[in-house]
């Protein structure tokens, strides 16, 4: 009775815009999660940090590691490359400059060393590393997560000697005092 003309009695109610709204936030969404997406890719995370005053927050330089005696470095000698007994040969000569050499082997690795050498320590063997690569004409420092200060030497493709006695010292004692922080760090005063 109540019923318009034309309906046929029908109960549907036709709501305005509904449609329109729900596509503009599934848009949204799927735009968010793309860029969600693209960050975390990239290994960025959203930054939590409030801004900072760079008065207060200079950044204290990370001083130079000390070196140690030849005689306290416990150093592994492998050989990366095809050329027989080199492992040996460097292991002798480090001998002779004071290092305790332990195994002598060819990488338990089997990597490729394109360089002249790469030296792995964990972060107990930092000195002791930078000590042994002062003898090294060049090497890449790899670390690892060894929990002694023990020192591994790879002799790569491009080795062909150990640098000279004196060189290596003039390496060892021209350790780089760290630089001084900028003149206008520190608090306010």
């Amino acid at each position: 009775m109540l019923t318009p003309k034309g309906t046929g009695g029908s109960k549907q109610v036709r709501r305005r815009g509904t449609v329109g709204r729900v596509l503009v936030v599934v848009v949204a969404l799927v735009v968010i999660g793309a860029a969600a997406g693209f960050a975390w890719y990239r290994g960025e995370e959203p930054s939590t940090a409030l801004p900072s005053d760079p008065k207060t927050s200079c950044r204290t330089p990370t001083p130079t590691p000390r070196p140690l005696e030849a005689a306290r470095v416990r150093v592994n000698v492998y050989n990366a490359t095809k050329q027989r007994g080199l492992a040996a040969l460097v292991a002798r000569q480090l001998r002779k400059r004071g290092f305790h050499v332990g195994r002598v082997a060819n990488d338990p690795a089997e990597r490729r060393i394109p360089g002249v050498a790469e030296v792995r320590a964990g972060s107990d063997g930092v000195r002791a590393a930078r000590t042994v690569g002062a003898h090294l004409p060049s090497y890449a420092v790899v670390t690892d997560r060894r929990a002694d200060a023990s020192v591994d030497v790879v002799v790569g493709g491009a080795f062909r000697s150990l640098r000279t006695v004196g060189a290596a010292q003039a390496e060892l004692d021209s350790t780089p005092s760290p630089p001084s922080p900028a003149a206008d760090c520190g608090p306010p005063r």
